[in-house]
């Protein structure tokens, strides 16, 4: 196979030439994929297949399949279900079709279906949405704030127990949650505050629920053949979702609501997504702890990544149980996803189109040094080199498929899912 470029430029540009993807297992999916799918799925196959055969406890194994899954870091648990609102408030206040559309898919993603679901698990579903809606419009006309995410307050007191900031100083740092249909996380040093979208974590575990579902049917021998077509069209599963970020009157509502193929998969999915978070709005936390007072540029945006690497990798407060090939695949796709996310942002904004881009590399570039402290079973490896694949291919359809084309596709999501 021929070179992939950006390896070619991380060897000149960052001194890993000695680290080249050959004597890096968990990253041989950056070199495999030039283009050709087959070829690169099939060598992760045999990789796979080798090493590792069927285990009881795998990703690819329909058992503990579950109907319906709860995401308890969401904004509804099972202990806290939306009220049953049958008489609308009095006098009626007109409600913007956004914000309920909105708060509708929050509170409706704490619940998550399975592929296995019958049909009484569908009408279970169905009732929970309607009330899901009735409750999202019950907080728009009583004014209602949306309370902040469980995760950001959560990653505010590993700050106060891991003692990389004092409690003094992380009480005064205040986290405002918007509404914006973004993956967004923005800080405001001189004033202490950073502002997250709402929709950050769970358009991140959607994704991520995708990608895992995919590889993981795609990694069982007994589903793999029948899910290569899904994987090589995988940018048409994730475009919905990829366009949703650049059109502000989004229906979230509209968008299709992917299945977890069982509850371990939704596990990686739902942990992954909380990595990723976390992520960004450590990094929002380092530009107020260290970046006060100096000129915004590149080498902050750095430092700030790998203030939030330092603290996924390295404080178990911060981390996933101590899972560091779970940590270090989450940042791979978060940046993959972000990457093909500012394609995307490029065609429609009239840009010139950067297909390596290289702003977000270096940001996975850093990551690098860490390899030999990352590990990881064979099965993690496999999961995460096929959704690698998964993304780098997206990205190659969308250059295959031009710039028309992705604006027509794009045009089409708007009369579909706008407001």
């Amino acid at each position: 196979m021929i070179d992939d470029p950006y390896w070619a430029w991380l060897m000149e540009n960052t001194g890993q030439g000695k680290n080249s993807p050959s004597e890096i297992r968990p990253r041989t999916s950056a070199r495999l994929f030039t283009g050709d799918f087959d070829a690169a799925i099939e060598e992760v196959f045999r990789m796979r297949d080798e090493f590792l055969g069927d285990h009881p406890g795998d990703l690819s194994n329909p058992k503990g399949s579950d109907a319906l899954m709860w995401d308890i870091d969401g904004y509804l648990d099972p202990t806290n279900e939306p009220p049953s609102i049958t008489a609308p408030p009095t006098p009626p206040i007109e409600v913007d079709p956004y914000d309920l559309a909105t708060l509708h898919f929050l509170l409706r993603s704490s619940l998550v279906l399975g592929e296995d679901i019958d049909a009484e698990g569908i009408t279970h579903f169905r009732e929970f949405s309607k009330q899901c809606a009735r409750h999202a419009h019950f907080m728009l006309t009583t004014r209602q704030d949306l309370p902040t995410p469980i995760w950001a307050r959560e990653l505010g007191k590993s700050f106060k127990s891991s003692g990389v900031a004092s409690s003094v100083v992380v009480d005064k740092i205040t986290i405002a949650t918007t509404l914006r249909s973004q993956i967004y996380a923005y800080s405001y040093p001189a004033r202490h505050r950073i502002e997250v979208s709402a929709v950050t974590r769970e358009h991140l575990r959607t994704v991520n629920l995708l990608l895992c579902s995919v590889s993981s049917r795609m990694l069982d021998p007994r589903t793999r053949s029948n899910s290569l077509e899904t994987g090589k069209s995988i940018v048409d599963f994730l475009l919905p979702y990829v366009f949703s970020l650049y059109f502000p009157r989004v229906n979230y509502s509209s968008l299709p609501i992917p299945r977890a193929r069982n509850a371990e998969v939704f596990s990686v999915a739902h942990r992954a997504a909380q990595v990723q978070a976390k992520f960004l709005l450590a990094h929002e936390y380092a530009h107020i702890l260290k970046h006060e007072n100096r000129k915004p540029g590149r080498e902050l945006e750095l430092e700030a990544d790998n203030f939030a690497y330092d603290l996924l990798f390295d404080y178990p407060e911060f981390g996933e149980s101590g899972d560091s090939f779970l940590i270090y695949m989450s940042a791979k796709w978060l940046f993959l996803y972000l990457s093909l996310d500012r394609i995307v942002g490029a065609v429609l904004s009239d840009y010139e189109i950067d297909w390596i881009d290289l702003p977000i590399r270096n940001r996975d570039a850093i990551l690098i040094p860490r390899v030999p402290k990352v590990k990881g079973t064979m099965e993690q490896q496999a999961l995460q080199q096929v959704g690698d694949i998964l993304l780098f291919n997206a990205k190659h359809t969308l250059r295959v498929r031009g710039i028309d084309w992705i604006k027509s596709a794009a045009r089409e999501f708007e009369l579909r899912h706008c407001f």
